[in-house]
Parts: structure tokens; sequence; C-alpha cells
């Protein structure tokens, strides 16, 4: 299968989803099966609101390599003329439909998030014969670093952050799927950025993807023991997963950080039902913001989903913890 035929396969995926969420195009615009890829770009920037940048980005400075490569794609920085710098994430080209489903979902999630702790998607186009989606470049990085790099910086505030924004997520009946460390930016305005939408789950009445479909993805040390199941994502899911990222970002450590392979966690999640260290939180005399973050997560990782904490509860919770 070609990358023109799998670039395209992805567009039309987006398309239709895109006209099964806003069922009003669906008289008044039809995709002929034969356009070229940068033609149904067109289609999809004009029709579901994204800018196309597929010209802009011939007149941005690129360097000839990806500063980030992965499984799924290659990420670019590059600048506009004004010297503003962006992220161009170009995607892979695959044979497997779950793939093209993937990309697809992505792109139609995140461009119906308006939030200023959510990174902004700038737009979609084509940037050296491959599909890319375009984001402001945060220099500050991954807001793990940031913490790193500020030992002075406040990571109990950061971590009020998160869950406002994962509150605003549930609100909309958003599930991410993938909430950790590596997927929060820090912006320039001080806001965190919640990245990588690509394991995320709308659930509402014209639109869902199931993880059936996308497949498995996540990461094992912040997966709650259903998703080690192989069942779908959920809110209690999410939540299970800030309470592992608010760990991370207040001791610098990863979950179960004193497990070297991640594959064992699996063993101590599902069947020793345990929850990692927070010896690094508890040395006594405990902190009163200490003592209510330890609670916090707690309720995050209760074993039952059920008896986990909402998001707008652990805004309170974090909140109050904000005020002593």
């Amino acid at each position: 299968m070609s990358r023109g035929y799998n670039l395209a396969w992805v567009c039309r995926y987006f398309f239709q989803e895109f006209l099964r969420t806003y069922p009003l195009f669906r008289k008044t615009v039809q995709v002929p099966s034969n356009l070229a890829v940068a033609d149904i770009v067109a289609y999809l920037t004009k029709h579901a609101g994204i800018t196309d940048l597929t010209g802009e980005l011939t007149k941005w400075q690129a360097p000839d390599y990806p500063i980030a490569a992965g499984g799924q794609g290659q990420v670019y920085c590059a600048s506009r003329s004004d010297g503003a710098l962006f992220a161009i994430k170009c995607i892979n080209s695959h044979t497997d439909e779950k793939y093209g489903k993937h990309t697809a979902q992505e792109l139609s999630t995140w461009a119906k998030l308006k939030n200023p702790k959510i990174l902004e998607l700038s737009g979609l186009g084509m940037f050296r014969g491959r599909l890319a989606m375009i984001s402001p470049w945060m220099e500050g990085g991954s807001v793990k670093n940031v913490l790193k790099a500020n030992p002075s910086m406040d990571a109990y505030a950061v971590c009020e952050q998160l869950a406002e924004v994962v509150r605003f997520l549930h609100d909309l009946n958003v599930v991410h799927g993938d909430i950790k460390g590596d997927n929060l930016l820090m912006g320039p305005d001080g806001n965190i950025k919640l990245t990588d939408f690509g394991l995320s789950v709308m659930h509402d009445k014209t639109l869902q993807f199931s993880s059936t479909e996308l497949g498995g993805g996540g990461t094992l040390r912040w997966m709650e023991k259903l998703y080690l199941d192989g069942a779908e994502r959920t809110k209690e899911a999410d939540i299970y997963a800030v309470g592992m990222t608010m760990l991370e970002l207040i001791t610098g450590k990863i979950p179960f950080a004193e497990i070297t392979n991640s594959v064992p966690v699996i063993k101590v999640v599902l069947h020793e039902k345990r929850t990692p260290d927070i010896s690094d939180l508890a040395k006594e005399p405990i902190s009163p913001r200490a003592y209510i973050m330890i609670g916090a997560m707690h309720r995050c990782w209760r074993y039952d989903p059920k008896e986990r904490i909402e998001a707008k509860e652990l805004v309170k919770l974090l909140d109050v913890m904000g005020k002593v």
C-alpha cells in the first residue's frame, strides 16, 4: 500500500468522522474517492475549521533531520518568518488501518479542545510529502524537565493545573487515555500544556472511538489494572494516571521507580494490588500540603475504579491544599 494511499485513507476517515459529528454537512459536502491527499486536506480544513498550513510550511525554516522520532512519526522544530517556533509532527505511513484511525482520532479530538492548558492545534498540512499536525513550539520543554531544572518551582501548583485540565476534559466526556509527565509541556505563560491525544476517547451520541479499534498503547507504569487487562479507556483510569503523574511531578521519579523493568509492574498492580512508594512524600515531619496530596493520590489509586475520586472533587481538594 503506497504512502499516498495511506494518507488519503487517514484523511478520508477523519472527514467521515467529522460528518458523523456534524450531520448538517452530510448533504452539502461530498468527497470524491479519487481526490489527492492535498485536496482532501483542503476539504478537511474548510469544513472542520482546522487551518491548512501546507503553503506556509514551504516558507518556514526547518532542519533536515527531526529533533525527535518514534514509531508513530517524527517531530521537527520549524521557524516562521517572524521568528515564531512551531512543532511539526509528521505522521508515518502504515498499512494498518488501525493506525489510520489512531491518527484521525487524534486530529478529531484535539481540534475540538480549546483550553489554555491544552497544547493548541495550529493546523495541519503536507510537509515533505507527509501529513503533519502543527502546534506552537514549547521552548520550556516537558514540565518534568522544568521542575528538575528549577527546584524552587511549586510542583504542587503544577498538580493543581493538571487536575483542572482533566476536569475540563471529563466535563466534555473526553478521556485522554495517556496522562503522564512526558505528555505535559510548560508554556511561556506558566500554564501546563497537555498534549498527545492519540489514545483519547470522546464519548457522545455522534462520535465514539473505542480502544479495541485503536489498539493498545499507553504506558505501563501509569496504567490501571483494567487497562492492563485490555478494558476500554475510562475517566476512572485517567484519574489513576493523574495520581501517578502527580507523584512523578512532586518526587521527580517515575511510578514504581524501584522496579527497573516495566513489565513486572503488571504483576504488582494486577495481582499484588500495590500502589507506588510514597516514602519521599511521607517523611517526618509531613507538611500539611504533603498530607493532603498523599490522601489525594490514594483516592486516585483505589483498586475499585468506582471508589476513585472524580476530577471535579480532586480540583476542590487540591484547591484546599493550595491555601495551606
